[in-house]
């Protein structure tokens, strides 16, 4: 509960609910009056990738993968997917933007990049697909549909118009109730993967698209 007079940054770090460290990050302090600043008023907060704690892709076993390239623009991933472009790379995978072949529908398919194809990334990768495609959160990007291609498996997502966290906080200050509001979502969302048995292990603001 706010005390007379008490900024909401103080209170919420008095309750425990973020650390001094988190607002910094966010460019908000402790003693400050809410920053000014405006920008897109944000929707449903997406993780683009989930990380499992424990499960099981069955059913796969491992991929050589070798002289394997990332897809280009213009190739056909899996026969289905045309890549139109490549919207992000992860230090293990890469997301390519592309459309389905005959319904034209835009979607996101991610892959193993080249050089991380061994059982262990593989049967990683899998057990990220597989999870994923089990959660139907709001703020879980959906899974269609997996597969492999040239030796290396991929699934494909929705596709997410928007912006990432970190590009968010890089354009503008926010504001605190901006703030309260994505940190809310985030939450949320992590709560229903903990309720499942899945463990985010890769959460930071490029993987939480706005």
């Amino acid at each position: 509960r706010l005390q007379p007079g008490q900024p909401l940054a103080q209170a919420l770090v008095a309750q425990r609910l973020i650390s001094p460290q988190a607002l910094a990050t966010l460019g908000v302090g402790l003693s400050a009056a809410p920053a000014t600043g405006s920008g897109r008023r944000p929707g449903s907060r997406r993780f683009p990738s989930t990380q499992p704690g424990t499960s099981r892709f069955p059913g796969q076993g491992s991929r050589s993968g070798t002289g394997r390239h990332v897809p280009a623009v213009g190739e056909v991933v899996a026969d289905r997917y045309r890549v139109t472009g490549e919207p992000g790379k992860g230090g293990m995978g890469v997301v390519l933007a592309a459309v389905e072949v005959g319904t034209e529908r835009r979607v996101a398919v991610k892959m193993l990049l080249p050089g991380k194809t061994s059982a262990t990334h593989v049967k990683r990768f899998e057990r990220e697909a597989q999870v994923a495609a089990r959660l139907e959160h709001a703020g879980v990007v959906p899974v269609h549909a997996s597969g492999e291609h040239q030796g290396c498996p991929y699934y494909v997502m929705e596709f997410v118009e928007g912006r990432d966290l970190g590009q968010l906080f890089a354009g503008a200050q926010l504001q605190l109730d901006r703030v309260v509001e994505l940190v809310e979502d985030v939450c949320r969302t992590l709560a229903a993967c903990h309720e499942a048995g899945i463990l985010h292990r890769d959460l930071k603001p490029p993987n939480v698209m706005v």
